[in-house]
């Protein structure tokens, strides 16, 4: 019963060292982000945060500790005494690797809020289906990896001090060393085994701990501190979950309640009997013949559809002449047609620029298309293929490699004859890891215009202002002084600074393509329309 107890002792002597690290990781993550945000009248909810943070992080530490209590057990019914000597051996390494991991861990999420403004959740699995070796370039240009790298083997260094010096301790001596019969060791058991369990389950309630959906535990009105009371073991424990409900194949027709038959959907969408749905291609009752235009046919008009990378609209509100975002841009804001009410198809690039080029809604719980069988399909819907039916050669040029997400293959399918990448273009043109600098793109799309009379449809997506943030080593940037509103929710001033300038030169370079073709030739018989993927990630913590 001795050795059991003292085992013991020092098994929870420790993990309340790693609790209180832990808590110390928490400490840093809410006034470090927490910046500008917090205030006096939220100490309470702040509280409620740590409170519950504390269930979170004791729950990671017991499902670590679930095979240690048991091995404890073993020995505790076995009454050898030299057999502890071994296991505390054997435990300190065991806490070396799997807490030195998890603290490596902490230390990942910490940076991933800094870009997402989450925790780790499913857009970390974009690390692998993206181009992983341009996000490793990029991450190498604005961290320094070097010393990243040396904090995370001090960190398992630090554990291995720490777990030898407390599991070496002296002997604690106890007032009794009554031997149990085995009865009582059975009793000691469950409950040992009982409390590790609680603990792992966070809850006495019904329902376990768990985050919900947006990877937040409600504790507060304050989204932050919601974020401040999980860690990113639970929220990418919940994202692999939801990702594992994604590769799923789901049958859509089933989900919503029209399995075996389909037909009733589109009459219920239409407002039609069903008699009046065609049998075999019921798709076909979505066709809808439009007038004829004679301006329109007579005109033909050459049409440049173009995505450009974070261009949302979120940050133009803070254009001025001292932090000139827009830069000539703003000429073409003010003489062209401008609506602000869109909403991407998702907050991702690729997510965006399916529902973009499919005119599909996003599938609910779906992975990106181009990234599962419906790449290699054909499609009617496809957004180009209009314009190939009416004789235009359609093309889509992408500054950066045409593999990405299977790109290539998936637009070729949407009707588009030519998917033109990096590798397609001059070979002088400049670039960064993910593509060539906006500029020379825009030249490249401008000479595809202009090189014969061919009516064409050209989809075009941009990569330039998308970390690391570099750009031409000639490039001149107009004055960006960001005004105090936005410098108070900044979390980063300096990968800001890059960002703003980013963002500036890749709306000028769009200016410059825009003007360009106005005052070519082209301008009587070419539309240029100009979306974004998504809004302007990370850099600040936003409110409701």
């Amino acid at each position: 019963m001795k050795k059991f107890l003292e085992t013991l002792t020092k098994i929870l002597l420790l993990n309340f060292i790693f609790l209180f690290l832990m808590a110390l990781s928490r400490v840093a993550f809410c006034f470090y982000y927490g910046r500008g945000i917090l205030s006096n009248d939220l100490t309470v909810d702040i509280l409620k945060a740590f409170g519950m943070g504390a269930r979170f992080d004791l729950s990671v530490l017991a499902y670590i500790n679930l095979p240690v209590t048991i091995t404890l057990i073993v020995l505790f019914f076995i009454g050898q005494k030299r057999y502890y000597d071994v296991f505390l051996m054997i435990l300190k390494y065991y806490y070396t690797i799997i807490m030195g991991g998890v603290f490596v861990f902490l230390s990942i999420d910490f940076g991933f809020y800094s870009y997402f403004q989450n925790h780790l959740n499913v857009l970390a699995f974009g690390f692998l289906e993206d181009d992983t070796q341009a996000l490793l370039s990029t991450f190498s240009q604005n961290y320094n990896l070097r010393l990243i790298i040396f904090c995370f083997i001090l960190e398992f260094i630090i554990v291995y001090f720490i777990s030898r010096k407390i599991l070496k301790r002296r002997e604690i001596s106890y007032m009794f060393d009554r031997r149990l019969g085995i009865g009582g060791k059975i009793v000691i058991a469950v409950l040992v085994l009982a409390i590790n369990a609680l603990l792992a389950r966070g809850s006495v309630g019904t329902f376990p701990l768990e985050v919900d959906m947006t990877g937040m535990a409600e504790v507060s009105k304050n989204p932050f501190i919601n974020k401040v009371a999980v860690n990113g073991f639970y929220t990418l424990q919940a994202a692999m979950a939801a990702r594992s409900k994604e590769k799923i194949n789901l049958d859509f027709v089933e989900e919503t309640g029209y399995g075996g038959n389909i037909r009733q959907a589109f009459a219920d969408y239409l407002g039609k009997d069903i008699s009046e749905i065609p049998f075999d291609d019921p798709q076909n009752s979505l066709e809808v013949v439009l007038p004829f235009d004679k301006t329109i046919e007579s005109i033909r008009p050459n049409v440049i559809f173009i995505v450009m990378e974070s261009l949302g609209s979120s940050l133009l509100k803070y254009d001025s002449p001292d932090f000139n975002l827009l830069g000539e841009l703003r000429q073409h804001f003010q003489e062209d047609i401008v609506f602000y009410n869109f909403l991407p198809a998702g907050d991702g690039t690729m997510v965006s620029l399916e529902g973009i080029v499919t005119n599909l809604a996003r599938r609910p719980g779906g992975i990106v298309l181009s990234q599962t069988q419906y790449a290699h399909k054909k499609s009617a819907f496809g957004a180009a293929v209009p314009y190939k039916q009416k004789g235009y050669e359609t093309l889509f040029i992408y500054g950066g490699g045409t593999g990405w997400r299977n790109l290539d293959v998936f637009l070729e399918n949407l009707g588009f004859d030519q998917v033109i990448g990096q590798a397609q273009m001059d070979e002088n043109y400049p670039k960064n890891q993910w593509g060539v600098y906006d500029e020379y793109l825009f030249d490249y799309v401008f000479k595809v215009l202009t090189d014969d009379n061919k009516r064409k449809f050209i989809g075009v997506l941009s990569t330039t202002n998308h970390p690391p943030f570099t750009l031409p080593k000639d490039y001149k940037s107009l004055p960006l002084n960001p005004p105090a509103a936005l410098r108070d929710r900044t979390l980063d001033k300096e990968l800001a600074a890059l960002r703003y300038e980013a963002y500036q030169y890749a709306n000028r370079a769009l200016a410059n393509f825009i003007a360009k073709v106005k005052r070519s030739p082209y301008a009587n018989n070419t539309i240029i329309v100009v979306t974004g993927d998504h809004s302007f990630w990370s850099l600040f913590e936003n409110t409701n």
